[in-house]
């Protein structure tokens, strides 16, 4: 292979290694720029990434990107899109692989048990956006429905068994206040 068929075939692995799912595609481009060299590297699969809740988050991911399917979802529910929004932004800021250090996953951070008592089988799906939107709003609606905007919002932060007992804790409470829902003075 010579120097310059060499680095083409580095710029399309590297092209392959940005675009996320072209490896399968770029590996063939590869062996025909190879001259037949068979290539059968496997590139590592990008591990989630963890969010620390505590902590101010700047920046995050793009939420105009996900607006048409929590329009869709939303509507599809019955529940306010903006809602659905700012629970995202709260609950991730818009990173997609955000996992919390309890376990959360994805947009609107949802708990493995919960995913899959809302139907979930594949907990991976829920660095899908489209998946955890879906069972995000759905979980988000049961509970608004169940126990009103403030309690329903308490309840898909905290948990419904914990809302009684854990509604008034610090963290319960800065959650609420990014809603509107602070403390009155």
């Amino acid at each position: 292979m010579n120097a310059i068929s060499s680095k083409l075939a580095i710029a399309v692995i590297l092209t392959g290694c940005i675009s996320g799912g072209a490896w399968a595609g770029s590996r063939s481009a590869m062996n025909q720029l190879s001259g037949g060299h068979k290539f059968s590297a496997k590139l590592p699969v990008p591990k989630a990434v963890r969010v620390k809740t505590k902590r101010k988050r700047s920046g995050g991911g793009n939420c105009a990107a996900y607006a048409g399917i929590v329009q869709r979802e939303a509507q599809s529910q019955g529940v306010s899109a903006s809602l659905v929004m700012s629970v995202i932004r709260a609950e991730s800021t818009c990173n997609p692989r955000a996992v919390s250090p309890k376990g959360a996953r994805g947009l609107m951070q949802l708990m493995p048990g919960t995913a899959r008592g809302l139907g979930v089988r594949d907990l991976n799906s829920l660095f899908n956006p489209a998946v955890n939107i879906h069972y995000g709003v759905k979980y988000l609606k049961q509970q608004t429905s169940r126990y009103g905007n403030k309690m329903g919002l308490a309840a898909y932060n905290a948990g419904p068994k914990n809302i009684h007992t854990r509604y008034r804790n610090k963290e319960t409470l800065g959650y609420l206040g990014k809603f509107g829902y602070g403390r009155r003075k």
